[in-house]
């Protein structure tokens, strides 16, 4: 079977979320985000 990327990219607010969560359930693995800025000051790792 051929692999292939699925990027879902867009603006805050644009529905990537609910995109990703209608896709059919095992066709694809959902990779963490990631920043590489500084954390701020409220931010606790692992949460929202």
């Amino acid at each position: 079977m051929k692999r292939s990327l699925l990027c879902c990219v867009g603006k805050s607010g644009s529905g990537k979320t609910t995109f990703v969560q209608n896709l059919p359930e095992g066709l694809f693995y959902n990779l963490r985000s990631y920043t590489t800025r500084e954390k701020r000051k409220e931010e606790k790792e692992g949460e929202k």
